[in-house]
């Protein structure tokens, strides 16, 4: 029987810490839309002095020949931080309740630290959620085939990975150019965790990292409502994303719901779940929410995860 538990403790709002990630040139540049959060730090992944690291703080430095046979060999995890990669990437996450990787699969550091990174957090007990891009369909085999190992191996050391392909992009900016096409996968691929960095207290990661346990597969929806009806458009608006449009939501094991109003919430938010059971009625559902000056506009953003 699906149950609902709630996300976030008004009464002891202590927030987690968090290291964001962002991997590779595409990872790197989302981290700059990433707007100053108290406990939270971001830190850039790659192999090279490069333009998308400019002026970070907090720098990894990974050799890219040796990623791909580290990534692979994630089936098993030992405890142990056996390799100078991995220590590396441990002195900088150490300590963090959350981290959240960023990248874009399909190149070399992009597809093959995620996994590294999600190796060691899994050997330090702390929660990974990854955000990452799938190729355009018009880019190579070569890169769509990559992008695809890195998938499959990414899936095997974080918690949680939600996927976002760049061809269900056009659907939302049809005309845009491609720079600006990936600015707007950018803002898409932090929303999930902006909003859980307003949400999440301490101690959710342990409810979130039971939650993940039984997903394979995560997707991503947002969507808006206004006026008297703002809470019911607002969900069909997120469920009707082209993120979904490959998956079935009856068949999602798990719903996370969260939702943004300026003055509504909690009471908006019994409505979001209910209007969450209709979409995806077998999915356990977490939800949470807070208050920002939305005028009479909702948001609502949900991740749906499938085995």
């Amino acid at each position: 029987m699906p149950v609902v538990k709630s996300l976030g403790d008004t009464a002891n709002p202590e927030r987690p810490i968090v290291k964001v990630l962002g991997c590779g040139g595409a990872g790197c540049n989302t981290l700059e839309d990433i707007p100053a959060i108290p406990g939270m730090e971001t830190i850039g992944v790659n192999d090279v002095e490069h333009g998308s690291i400019l002026g970070m703080k907090n720098v990894i430095y990974l050799k890219r020949e040796s990623l791909k046979g580290i990534a692979l060999t994630a089936q098993k995890i030992p405890k142990e931080l056996l390799m100078a990669e991995e220590k590396e990437i441990a002195n900088h996450i150490r300590g963090a309740d959350i981290i959240y990787i960023v990248s874009g699969l399909g190149g070399e550091v992009g597809t093959w630290a995620p996994s590294l990174i999600g190796k060691v957090a899994k050997k330090l007990n702390i929660l990974s959620m990854a955000m990452v891009t799938l190729p355009f369909s018009v880019e190579s085999e070569r890169t769509r085939e990559v992008a695809r190992q890195g998938l499959s191996a990414l899936r095997k050391t974080v918690d949680c990975v939600v996927e976002f392909s760049n061809d269900k992009l056009l659907k939302i900016a049809p005309n845009l150019p491609f720079t600006k096409a990936f600015y707007v996968m950018g803002q898409l691929m932090m929303s999930p965790i902006l909003n859980f960095s307003r949400v999440v207290t301490k101690g959710d990661d342990k409810l979130l990292k039971q939650a993940f346990r039984d997903c394979g597969v995560m997707r991503f929806g947002a969507g808006d409502g206004r006026g008297r009806e703002r809470t019911y458009l607002s969900v069909d608006d997120a469920f009707r994303s082209p993120w979904f449009d490959d998956v079935d939501p009856r068949d999602a094991n798990l719903a996370i719901v969260l939702s943004c109003t300026t003055e509504g919430y909690p009471e908006d938010l019994e409505e979001v779940v209910s209007q969450t059971k209709t979409w995806a009625p077998n999915a356990d559902i977490y939800c949470g929410g807070y208050k920002e000056d939305m005028g009479d506009r909702m948001r609502t953003v949900v991740l749906l995860g499938f085995e």
